[in-house]
């Protein structure tokens, strides 16, 4: 059996109701893998030496405790009692210490919580979580707030045809393997044409000749918009997470776009995993 390939989950929290709901996905991804969790809260400095008086630093870090006291509390009470869970509060940076937590705990996933479809654009684009995904040396899981099931069953992963696709797609299909999910290769074209058509042939002819995966599912669609066209065919499938590579950098500018919440009618309803 290959060892697994979720180790060790970062979850940074700052005990909202959009962590609490990445929260339980990661519960549910660590009960099936067997991987540790650190849960992170950082305590960001401000820089008004008026506004943040000692006391005020150490109140903060008191709460945080008392939060996560509390959360381990109602773990033991759920299912998830036998989870290997520890509990990190940080001063510093957001960004740097999400970074640097993740490298010195050797996490392997970073997981993190957004707000709908406005929110993943201001994850994606408009704040701190925005550098985690752009820096991360390792895949970051974004859960939406919306009320969906922690479900893994079918994983949605968007190719373009890039060099390090055929490596992104054995790290997908490693990780839906080990969540009992199943992996469909996509690629939407603006329009089909025969150079698009001998590309994607010849993807599926390399991955087959070099990677030796299987149960893949490959399909080819056209539309006009390229993120609709995602969007469009994870909810006639009713996808569980969608696949991007970090490169894909035309997706990614689509979702910080004007007609978003339109655009993302089922994307921004799935948790989106960002590969490096």
């Amino acid at each position: 059996m290959a060892p697994n390939i979720i180790k060790h989950i970062l979850l940074p929290s700052d005990f909202s109701v959009h962590s609490a709901r990445a929260r339980l996905y990661a519960y549910e991804i660590a009960k099936k893998t067997g991987a540790k969790i650190t849960m992170l809260h950082v305590v960001n400095p401000i820089f008004d030496v008026a506004a943040e008086s000692e006391n005020m630093k150490e109140m903060r870090i008191k709460r945080a405790k008392e939060r996560f006291d509390q959360l381990k509390a109602k773990r033991e009470r759920s299912k998830f009692r036998e989870l290997k869970v520890s509990h990190s509060i940080r001063e510093g940076d957001i960004v740097s210490t999400i970074l640097e937590s993740a490298k010195s705990t050797g996490a392997n996933l970073i997981l993190m919580g957004s707000i709908g479809a406005t929110g993943l654009k201001k994850v994606l684009f408009g704040s701190t979580a925005a550098e985690v995904l752009q820096k991360a040396p390792i895949p970051v899981l974004v859960i939406p707030d919306s009320e969906i099931k922690q479900d893994f069953k079918k994983f949605l992963f968007t190719t373009d045809f890039r060099q390090k696709d055929p490596q992104n797609l054995v790290l997908t299909k490693g990780i839906a393997d080990e969540l009992s999910g199943n992996v469909t290769v996509l690629h939407v074209a603006v329009k089909l044409d025969f150079r698009t058509e001998i590309l994607h042939r010849g993807f599926i002819d390399h991955i087959s000749e070099t990677s030796g995966l299987k149960n893949l599912t490959f399909e080819l669609r056209e539309h006009k918009s390229i993120l609709r066209g995602i969007s469009e065919y994870a909810s006639s499938e009713a996808i569980s997470v969608i696949v991007l590579n970090r490169y894909q950098k035309s997706i990614l500018e689509s979702l910080a776009g004007r007609d978003t919440a339109k655009k993302m009618a089922a994307v921004g309803k799935i948790p989106l995993l960002i590969l490096p």
